[in-house]
């Protein structure tokens, strides 16, 4: 079975497939190289996005872009790149592309303005199926009995999920003041830096003193069970990380569920990880993590020693010195 493809109007889906979120990056990367001065800001989108749903192998992907005439005219340049122009199709607030032929449509490119309601609902719906993995198996759900139903007219299989959606989109705006924490665990939970250079089991390096307690605190209070952990790790390094969580009864101490465990390979992709997720404070020690996030995530922190952090400029005035845990608690629970 391949990846991605299929035919217009048909509705096949498919369980989730990891390969997806690597062939967004790819279709991301060709975009963003061919239009960087009109692709503002890109997304993965729809249910190859979630990674408990199933879905049509077809990669829906939201781009902003400065406007909808500007998004008119990349006609001539996208049609170079196999997508044929669709206009709005009754969405009056996007421009829609649709990658491949008929038989074997690959991705469906929704072009956007920043302020538009469908590029907020974008990013309601993902970050609450991301946050509620129980609504998004109701989901799922629905979606395999609309198929089974409806397996050539994909127009009745969409009607069909169009009032769930609206409540997805309805509870995720009640949601949207509510305050979410993200939190590194390099340097900010797990105590490595002394350890760098010795010969020492992974497992038994120790924690950053009262970081565990503290963010059970958080997600038992203010944050009430919405607490993801967001860290960079390449190679080994995940399952390492998952591993010392684990040993530490990281995830029945502190109340949070294992697929709120966000790894990632470079530290520049933990800002979009974030904005999917809908987080409001970040705790990070890296300061050029933090950089990313500027204007992305409304509060950041900066955990450790303050004296030992390289110069990043104007980014520092966008974030919190936190040298300790009860430093951390002092600032999150006023």
């Amino acid at each position: 079975m391949r990846d991605i493809g299929l035919q217009r109007g048909v509705v096949q889906l498919q369980e989730h497939n990891t390969n997806w979120k690597d062939l967004f990056e790819k279709e991301k990367k060709s975009l963003v190289e061919h239009f960087p001065n009109r692709i503002l800001e890109i997304s993965h989108g729809g249910s190859t996005a979630i990674p408990c749903i199933p879905a049509k192998p077809i990669i829906d992907i939201f781009a902003i872009v400065p406007s909808l005439q500007v998004a008119e005219n990349m006609r001539a340049e996208l049609e170079e790149l196999s997508y044929h122009y669709r206009g709005e199709e009754g969405v009056p607030e996007r421009v829609l592309y649709a990658k491949g032929k008929e038989e074997n449509r690959t991705h469906h490119l929704h072009l956007v303005e920043r302020d538009s309601g469908e590029w907020k609902n974008h990013l309601l719906i993902k970050s609450y199926y991301l946050r509620h993995p129980e609504v998004a198996n109701e989901y799922a759900e629905l979606k395999m009995a609309l198929a089974e139903k409806y397996p050539n007219d994909r127009g009745a299989y969409g009607k069909g999920k169009n009032e769930f959606v609206k409540s997805v989109i309805e509870k995720a705006k009640d949601e949207e003041s509510t305050d979410i924490l993200g939190v590194d665990i390099g340097g900010v939970v797990l105590d490595f830096i002394p350890y760098l250079h010795k010969d020492i089991d992974f497992l038994e390096i120790p924690e950053i003193e009262g970081a565990i307690d503290s963010i059970a605190e958080l997600n038992s209070s203010r944050f009430k069970n919405r607490v993801h952990i967001v860290s960079r790790y390449t190679g080994e390094g995940p399952a390492k990380v998952l591993g010392w969580l684990r040993n530490k009864d990281f995830f029945t101490r502190t109340g949070i569920p294992e697929e709120n465990f966000h790894p990632c390979a470079l530290r520049h992709e933990k800002a979009p990880i974030c904005v999917d997720l809908g987080i409001t404070h970040f705790i990070d020690d890296q300061i050029e993590v933090l950089s990313h996030m500027v204007g992305k995530v409304p509060n950041l922190y900066l955990f450790g020693d303050a004296e030992h952090k390289p110069d990043f400029g104007e980014t520092y005035q966008h974030v919190l010195m936190v040298p300790t845990w009860p430093q951390v608690l002092m600032e999150l629970e006023k």
